[in-house]
């Protein structure tokens, strides 16, 4: 017992502050704010997006159109287009995902990008990215928002199978 605690607790104490330091806290929320980086902000759409149903019906469909740019809307609204576009291909396996992993993202200036893998309920991983960029206009200036979502088909050329969100 006395070895437990001059030096097994001690570092076990200090190997989980460090590991708690290296990793980035990460907020969530169902609509957009000032203050989340663009990480965030594709997190958040990720995980509303996994339980889509939850709390209510295409909610996370919902919180995904929230965060969607001003321009971005214009493109893919009403909400009733944007829920029609998300539960077909390519976009049907976000919703209700078994889990995602970002894989890479880049961040310069008021642009984003995030390589973003998510495992679909049918076990097949598939690759997105997702466009981000800092809004100009009010109401929403200086908020990362989704400019488009990409889905990557042919990692040969990603751009012939783009289609925004």
């Amino acid at each position: 017992m006395h070895l437990l605690i001059k030096w097994i607790l001690p570092v076990t104490l200090l190997a989980s502050i460090l590991i708690s330091c290296r990793n980035e806290i990460i907020r969530t929320s169902d609509e957009p704010r000032q203050d989340l980086s663009p990480m965030e902000v594709v997190v958040s759409q990720l995980i509303a997006l996994q339980s889509n149903d939850q709390p209510d019906p295409d909610h996370g469909i919902m919180v995904a159109f929230a965060f969607a740019s001003p321009k971005n809307k214009n493109n893919t609204g009403p909400i009733a287009r944007f829920k029609t576009m998300l539960h077909s291909d390519p976009y049907e396996p976000l919703l209700n995902h078994i889990n995602y992993k970002v894989a890479e993202h880049f961040v310069q200036g008021s642009e984003a990008q995030f390589f973003v893998e998510i495992t679909s309920r049918e076990n097949e991983v598939i690759k997105y990215i997702f466009d981000l960029s800092q809004v100009k206009e009010a109401p929403y200036t200086g908020f990362w928002m989704t400019k488009a979502v990409i889905p990557i088909k042919n990692l040969g050329n990603p751009q012939n199978s783009t289609i925004n969100v």
